[in-house]
């Protein structure tokens, strides 16, 4: 990547991709866990022990009181590795575990941070109260996905960083439950409503026969009628996420090691 002064038109910077990204992914995720995890959340799960993982835990542990990691990848090297310079660098307990469920079992934040092309948990493990947050989905070409149907379709909220981006990429991992009408446009929000201080969340609610809303936004983003989701705060206070009151936070696909 490179940076140009607006002044001068000077290149004053190369910057490695491998790293700014990878920063850019942790900071969005901070700000979802921020907006929709649960006050005082203390225990994270971890899928993942790259590059990815490294910087969206670090920006879970800026904002919320984290005192322990359970961090799972399918490489025990890795994920030893991991959670000893991880436990160092944040001066919190990162513990590897053996397996995918223990990972999801007690957590407050379950986030998904890999380059699985298949979901790495399955969505009936998930306790009350958890917030799921993953990185990867489809682009169009590659079909991808971090999070089953069943987390799907039992999240109450699924916020996504941009909706219009999740229909143009052909997010079919969501979109073909939609279609399916297993998950409704109702439950689905951007980051940008969900950030502190914005009190509504909108929601996408026009929709026509058979996925026609969806081939419209991706030709033309022709506007459609929208209306106020649940509140927000609301559902901060009361702790409701999904029917078990958990939420789902959708993000853009990033890659990292296993």
């Amino acid at each position: 990547m490179l940076l140009f002064s607006l002044e001068t038109a000077e290149l004053l910077a190369l910057i490695h991709d491998f790293s700014l990204s990878a920063i850019r992914v942790g900071a969005t995720t901070g700000v979802a866990n921020r907006a929709l995890a649960k006050k005082n959340s203390t225990i994270v799960g971890l899928f993942g022990s790259g590059n990815e993982a490294r910087t969206n835990l670090e920006a879970i542990c800026a904002v919320q009181p984290i005192d322990k990691v359970l961090v799972y990848s399918p490489t025990k090297e890795h994920r030893d590795r991991f959670a000893e310079e991880m436990t160092e660098s944040l001066n919190v307990e990162v513990q590897p575990v053996t397996s995918a469920r223990a990972v999801v079992k007690g957590a407050d934040i379950v986030m998904c941070a890999t380059n699985s092309s298949q979901a790495v948990f399955e969505g009936s493990w998930l306790e009350p109260g958890q917030l799921v947050v993953t990185i990867a989905n489809s682009d169009g070409v590659h079909r991808r996905t971090e999070a089953d149907v069943t987390t799907m379709t039992r999240s109450d909220l699924i916020v996504l960083n941009n909706i219009e981006t999740a229909v143009n990429n052909q997010q079919r991992e969501l979109l073909d439950l939609i279609d399916q009408e297993k998950v409704s446009w109702d439950k689905v929000c951007e980051l940008g409503q969900a950030r502190p201080g914005a009190r509504r969340c909108s929601c996408r609610t026009k929709q026509r026969s058979g996925n026609h809303l969806l081939q419209e936004q991706h030709r033309g983003w022709h506007p459609v009628r929208r209306r106020r989701c649940a509140d927000l705060r609301s559902l901060q206070e009361t702790g409701l996420r999904t029917r078990a009151a958990w939420g789902m936070v959708r993000r853009g696909s990033q890659r990292m090691d296993g």
